[in-house]
């Protein structure tokens, strides 16, 4: 785990400790909080109930990237959180911004975008990874 210009290691360790988080959870925390400030924070801790037009129009946006791109158009959804498979991970946050997530679903990987479409995009246009199609 990278350390910040100002924190030296013993930090980091002090305060993943006070924090009751993993060495991935403290990085996980940084991530969101470097792309989005608190608002990247609380869309990466806080699931929430956000009106379902919001999601409806999302799913209307994202469906046809999908099947463009060639993904699985099965998609679920569970608070804020839009996911195709082990593949694509969007959060609604807070901030009313869409947050691209890595494949594992807590790993911010990016800054968030204004509609799911871009944030899609964003992740679509990642290099592949070992294990990801």
């Amino acid at each position: 785990m990278a350390a910040g210009p100002h924190i030296r290691p013993p930090q980091v360790r002090t305060l993943r400790r006070k924090l009751n988080l993993t060495d991935d959870e403290l990085a996980q925390q940084a991530a969101a909080w470097r792309y989005a400030g608190q608002a990247g924070h609380r869309t990466r801790t806080e699931p929430w109930n956000p009106p379902g037009t919001i999601l409806a129009a999302a799913l209307g946006e994202i469906i046809p990237l999908l099947t463009e791109a060639g993904h699985p158009q099965t998609v679920s959804i569970d608070s804020n959180r839009i996911t195709c498979g082990n593949l694509l991970h969007l959060r609604y946050g807070p901030d009313h911004q869409w947050h691209p997530y890595q494949p594992d679903g807590e790993t911010p990987a990016g800054p968030p975008r204004a509609t799911p479409s871009e944030a899609l995009r964003h992740l679509l246009a990642r290099p592949a990874e070992p294990g990801r199609a």
